[in-house]
């Protein structure tokens, strides 16, 4: 069975389409916004249904309320919270909301939409494990340079967000290239918005090259990440055969000077 959406306005909870407030019958004349100012509703909160007979689903059309009836929630006339599902497409998110992507012990969870009095508009944010960052729409681009000693893996809440620019600018760190998503610096920032990493060696992303590294360190225990490069890592993996105690990590990347492999390990 299903799960259906909660919607909540004012103090009193509801299920749509049968709310229990005059609300219901409102919204089925005169639009959502009209129907819940009717209502008088002083804040509402939506958690609309993602799961469709198929199982869920990440289509805004499936979304039951409908998303025009969930866009009218945040016209601004009333406090609103609007939760969704992480990989809401920015392009349909309303101008004149706050959003916000959660992130729980490296899983992004939940995007939130706030409107309202009080709320400030055009704003994006990221909260990974209780920390915020926060930057208004369109930050300055960050600058990409060569890679340093240290790379940074920005928390899945910040790329989606749209803010790595906004981190590279806290930490004082360069992207590794135009629109990949690492970071790069010469110096070791601790920050609860990113995975560091040290650089030991950057090698070219050749499967020849990078086999016979596996081979000549004796790397059993192989991590793979990667940005912007057509391979998948498990594959990848099974070709470089990893054999012996050693462990490693690989981040593959574009760079101005063309693909790397960067072999580093995690910085605590």
């Amino acid at each position: 069975m299903l799960a259906p959406p909660t919607l909540v306005i004012g103090t009193a909870e509801a299920v749509w389409p049968d709310l229990s407030t005059s609300a219901s019958r409102l919204v089925d004349q005169a639009g959502p916004a009209d129907g819940l100012r009717a209502a008088t509703a002083r804040a509402v909160f939506c958690d609309p249904a993602r799961r469709t007979a198929s199982g869920r689903t990440w289509r805004v059309e499936d979304l039951t309320p409908p998303w025009p009836f969930v866009e009218g929630l945040l016209d601004g006339r009333r406090v609103a919270c609007v939760k969704l599902g992480p990989g809401v497409p920015h392009r349909i998110i309303p101008a004149g909301v706050w959003a916000e992507w959660v992130s729980d012990r490296g899983q992004v969870v939940e995007c939130a939409l706030w409107a309202g009095p009080g709320v400030q508009k055009g704003v994006r944010s990221a909260v990974v494990d209780g920390a915020e960052l926060v930057a208004a729409l369109s930050p300055e681009p960050a600058e990409a340079a060569p890679i340093g000693a240290y790379l940074y893996e920005p928390d899945g809440a910040v790329v989606r967000a749209g803010l790595v620019d906004e981190l590279a600018r806290l930490i004082r760190a360069t992207r590794v290239a135009s629109g990949i998503a690492y970071l790069s610096a010469s110096w070791h920032m601790p920050t609860p918005f990113a995975d560091v990493f040290a650089v030991r060696e950057v090698l070219p992303y050749d499967e020849k090259v990078l086999r016979a590294w596996v081979r000549d360190r004796g790397v059993g225990t192989l991590e793979i990440k990667k940005r912007g490069i057509d391979v998948d890592p498990a594959q990848l993996r099974r070709r470089l055969k990893p054999r012996g105690s050693a462990q490693a990590t690989l981040v593959l990347t574009p760079t101005a000077s063309g693909a790397v492999a960067v072999v580093c390990g995690r910085v605590d």
